[in-house]
């Protein structure tokens, strides 16, 4: 198989999706490790434009959807509107979790909890569940059920990883953990 056949056969999508979380994981390990002193937002970025691809996607949908009647009597196509409209949905609840990550990183105060910062996150868990029966009942399955998947397992681990080893360091002492 020659190069040019492999790379037809490449997700888009998911190469900018894995390519944005390769380069957040390995800036968020330099910046916990104190070998890069950026800002805790600009650390954040390459997560924040996966999530404008996610919106920029949905608009366009959401748009065609509006402006085209004929492609609301195919069928399947209202199943895949609510999927994409869920989906989006999953994605402002993540982003929405990562915002008060770098709000509490960066205020360092005791009065806004971590308990706060995490509820979303635990709400995108508990909605998963919903979502994941509705994905199977729909036929869709792997694909919603895989993201779903990902967001109850990794990202818990990589930012409570991220988050409260740094606090064991003196270089950040603003990173503590209690509250």
């Amino acid at each position: 198989m020659n190069l040019s056949k492999r790379f037809q056969m490449v997700n888009a999508g998911r190469f900018v999706v894995y390519s944005c979380i390769l380069v957040f994981s390995l800036l968020i390990s330099l910046w916990g490790d104190g070998l890069i002193h950026w800002n805790i937002w600009t650390v954040f970025l390459p997560i924040w434009l996966w999530k404008l691809f996610i919106i920029i996607g949905s608009v366009v949908g959401i748009g065609v959807w509006c402006h085209r009647p004929a492609y609301r009597y195919e069928r399947g196509s209202f199943i895949q509107f609510r999927a994409m409209i869920i989906s989006t949905a999953l994605h402002l609840l993540l982003m929405l979790y990562e915002v008060l990550v770098c709000i509490r990183i960066e205020s360092g105060s005791p009065r806004f909890p971590w308990t706060l910062v995490f509820s979303p996150l635990m709400f995108a868990s508990l909605l998963s569940i919903i979502l994941c029966l509705w994905a199977v009942k729909n036929d869709r399955g792997f694909e919603v059920c895989e993201f779903i998947h990902w967001v109850n397992g990794s990202i818990p681990y990589t930012c409570r990883s991220c988050l409260i080893l740094p606090s064991a360091s003196p270089n950040y002492p603003h990173l503590q953990t209690g509250g």
